[in-house]
C-alpha cells in the first residue's frame, strides 16, 4: 500500500511541476499578436461606395462626393439635386443586388435593421460592407468616423459644424 501511495504522490508531483513550468500566457500572447496584426493591417481605402440609406448617402457625399456611385430610392434622394445623376439601388428591404454588383463597388453601407440580409449576401460575394444602426448622436459620430477612415477623409467638417 505504501509503494502505491509513493507512486501516486510522484505522479501527482510530476504533473504539478509540468503544469507549473508551462506558459499559460502563451495563448494570451498568441491572441494579442493576432489582434495586433489585425490592427496593423492597412485599411483598404474605398473608391466606389454604394449607400443604402439617405443618411449614408449624405455622409458619403459630404466626406467625398466622388466616392458615391449609387443611392437608395426615396423622396430625399429623388428631390436632392446632388443625387440627381446617381443610379438608384432600391429602398429599405427591397435592394437590387444585381444592380449593386454591376456597379462594382468596393464598399456598401446600410443599416442592420433594414438591409442586414442584403449586406450579408454582398459580403458573401466579396464586397466589403458596413452595417450600422444610428439611434443616437454617439452612433452618428461613430459611423461618420468609420466612413471617414475608410475614405481617408477628415470627419470634422460633419461632426463639428
Amino acid at each position: 500500500m505504501k509503494s502505491k501511495l509513493i507512486i501516486f504522490a510522484n505522479i501527482l508531483l510530476l504533473s504539478l511541476s509540468l503544469v507549473a513550468c508551462s506558459n499559460p500566457n502563451n495563448t494570451v500572447d498568441n491572441n494579442q499578436q493576432k489582434i495586433k496584426a489585425n490592427q496593423e493591417k492597412p485599411i483598404k481605402l474605398a473608391k466606389r461606395v454604394v449607400a443604402l440609406t439617405p443618411l449614408a448617402a449624405d455622409l458619403i457625399y459630404t466626406l467625398d462626393k466622388n466616392k458615391l456611385v449609387a443611392v437608395p430610392n426615396g423622396r430625399y434622394t429623388s428631390k436632392s439635386a446632388k443625387f440627381k445623376e446617381l443610379p438608384r439601388v432600391g429602398v429599405r428591404g427591397n435592394i437590387n443586388l444585381e444592380k449593386i454588383v454591376a456597379l462594382k463597388p468596393d464598399l456598401v453601407i446600410g443599416t442592420e435593421l433594414f438591409q442586414s440580409q442584403a449586406l450579408n449576401r454582398l459580403k458573401e460575394l466579396g464586397i466589403d460592407t458596413i452595417s450600422h444602426q444610428t439611434s443616437s448622436w454617439s452612433d452618428l459620430e461613430n459611423v461618420t468616423k468609420q466612413l471617414a477612415n475608410r475614405f481617408g477623409a477628415i470627419p470634422q467638417p460633419i461632426l463639428y459644424q
